[in-house]
């Protein structure tokens, strides 16, 4: 089981997840200065941001709903998992046997993607995400 909970400093929303995750071998943390794969932790992030951002808004894996599936967009040695914002959530998964885990603990995205921010300015996307920085980490 992977359980994580996050608030923004101003307490002005939360989001907590479980994933129920059946493995057959214990698990085990990657220190930070080692290298999983090949790559290090900067890499991993930047391929599940990549990931992340890859997926159409329907079966999203940041949006609760039943078009989700834990199987989407995964490839190789380690599969992302990713959590829904905000609110309580829990998720029942399978993964394949011999894979690794990556996931975010904190991820903020401000964008003009379809349907969810259309037609914002450069200026209000500015303005977005100096908000969600300052009220992340103040």
């Amino acid at each position: 089981m992977i359980h994580f909970k996050g608030e923004p400093a101003d307490h002005s929303s939360t989001v907590e997840v479980t994933y129920h995750i059946n493995v057959g071998r214990p698990a085990h943390i990657v220190p930070p200065h080692k290298s999983f794969h090949g790559k290090d932790y900067s890499e991993w992030s930047a391929s599940w941001w990549q990931w992340d951002l890859e997926h159409p808004l329907a079966g999203h894996p940041n949006v609760d709903g039943p078009g989700f599936d834990v199987r989407s967009g995964q490839h190789g040695n380690v599969w992302f998992l990713a959590a829904p914002f905000p609110g309580t959530y829990e998720r029942s998964v399978t993964i394949a046997a011999g894979k690794a885990l990556f996931f975010a603990l904190l991820s903020a995205e401000v964008s003009n993607a379809p349907a969810v921010g259309q037609g914002r300015t450069h200026d209000s996307l500015r303005r977005q995400l100096t908000f969600q920085c300052r009220r992340t980490w103040s």
